[in-house]
């Protein structure tokens, strides 16, 4: 799968896209194509250096909406499911792994936020 990685702080140029292996879904966790992801103030402070405790390389992106390509037993998710997800994606650009779907009420598409996502970086 490709991502985008922050190798080090410093310009934008420290970004680069990258192959990296595809996440596998443990029980209970599905894994999401990534068709969209955000990146916000906090990614910025992470690559110009200003926050703490961040370790290198790393993959950024907190907010992300996708299809859902491949389910562990024991979970809530199905395979087509469309779903959103927000805080700690960390797989931008391509699928991360999910773990925790709520659908929400007000769409007329099915959508869900996450809770937890795996982290491969």
């Amino acid at each position: 799968m490709r991502a985008v990685v922050l190798r080090e702080p410093g310009p934008v140029e420290n970004l680069e896209l990258a192959e990296r292996p595809l996440p596998r879904p443990k029980p209970g966790w599905g894994r999401v194509r990534v068709e969209a992801f955000g990146l916000n103030r906090s990614e910025l402070h992470t690559r110009i250096g200003l926050a703490e405790g961040m370790t290198f390389p790393r993959v950024p992106g907190i907010e992300a909406a996708g299809v859902v390509d491949a389910v562990a037993p024991g979970g809530t998710l199905r395979p087509g499911q469309q779903v959103a997800s927000m805080a700690a994606v960390r797989e931008a650009l391509e699928p991360v792994v999910i773990d925790w779907v709520r659908p929400a009420a007000t769409s007329a598409r099915p959508k869900a936020r996450s809770s937890r996502l795996a982290s491969r970086g």
